[in-house]
């Protein structure tokens, strides 16, 4: 089995490390709210519930506490979410009407919110795969991963970056049927992480997307460091600098609450005839799970909410 590569080293990080990172907020994922929510199939058109202002948290705890037992939380994640001094994400629901229903329970407790249709996301529209930069006085270039092919916006025209990680867990199973009996021969974990950039301008509807472990940071010069995590921080600080956009980095602090709205992402496919450890032939039962499809909801949501000016509380 070949490792994972995190910020261009190869690692198995095994289970541990992943285990530290989601299982505390998996484990979250199981209220009433949440089943009503697991109803709406990924692909299904849905309405997400968008908290946009409300009660002083440090100073109303019994509306933090209703608001709390309403979203199924605890009092101490409602008021870290809150906190973000940003817009929220609070649920996703299947119809106008029910959304409708739960914005006048969060009324109820000093909770402003809107509805977002996840239509207007743009979900259907794959962002800009970049593996590198070219930086100018006046505009960046983007070199995307199809045929060289490139993307240019001047520096003014940068509306919105967007900071999070991908994080990605593996496991394969591997059984051998024998005597009539289908016995695990062998079972093995690798889990990923890795940072992301979305980068979103005026001149296109869709992001920008860099990931630290396929980006060429050559457009660092020489500020230009040894490690992929070292060089993305400064990559950060430079298109901080050069475009006067909004900086998103909440969704990390934002995931317990993410995964109630956007559960994570599991594919799990089957491989038969491959050899285990032993020579036996065996089926391989394949489980994927990754954020990537949580985080581009987040960012697009994000980017949807800056362009109608509704980031900040």
């Amino acid at each position: 089995m070949t490792p994972f590569a995190l910020h261009g080293q190869v690692r198995d990080t095994g289970i541990a490390a992943w285990q530290r990172i989601i299982t505390p907020e998996v484990k979250r994922i199981t209220s009433e709210l949440e089943l009503l929510k697991s109803l709406v199939r990924a692909d299904a058109e849905a309405y997400v519930v968008v908290v946009t202002g409300g009660v002083d948290v440090d100073h109303n705890e019994a509306s933090i506490s209703s608001a709390a037992r309403l979203l199924r939380l605890n009092d101490d994640d409602v008021k870290r979410v809150f906190n973000l001094n940003q817009v929220t994400p609070v649920a996703r629901l299947s119809s106008p009407e029910e959304a409708d229903r739960l914005r006048q329970e969060l009324q109820a407790f000093q909770l402003e919110s809107i509805t977002v249709p996840e239509s207007d996301l743009r979900l259907g529209e794959e962002g800009k795969r970049i593996r590198a930069l070219i930086l100018s006085d006046h505009s960046l270039t983007g070199v995307t991963t199809q045929k060289d092919a490139r993307v240019t916006a001047s520096y003014e025209d940068i509306r919105l970056i967007v900071q999070g990680r991908l994080f990605l867990q593996r496991v394969e199973a591997e059984e051998n049927k024998r005597g009539g009996r289908t016995k695990l021969s062998d079972r093995r974990e690798l889990s990923s992480d890795d940072c992301v950039l979305d980068i979103y301008s005026r001149t296109t509807e869709v992001n920008w997307r860099i990931v630290a472990s396929n980006f060429d940071f050559s457009c660092l010069g020489a500020r230009k460091r040894a490690t992929a995590f070292e060089n993305f921080g400064l990559l950060v600080e430079l298109l901080s600098e050069r475009a006067r956009a909004p900086y998103d980095d909440a969704y990390i602090r934002s995931r317990q609450l993410l995964n109630l709205v956007w559960p994570l992402e599991q594919r799990i496919t089957k491989e038969r005839g491959r050899r285990s450890r032993a020579g036996k032939s065996g089926v391989a039962t394949i489980t994927i799970t990754d954020n990537e499809g949580q985080f581009t909801r987040y960012s697009r949501l994000r980017h949807y909410l800056t362009c109608n000016e509704l980031t900040t509380r």
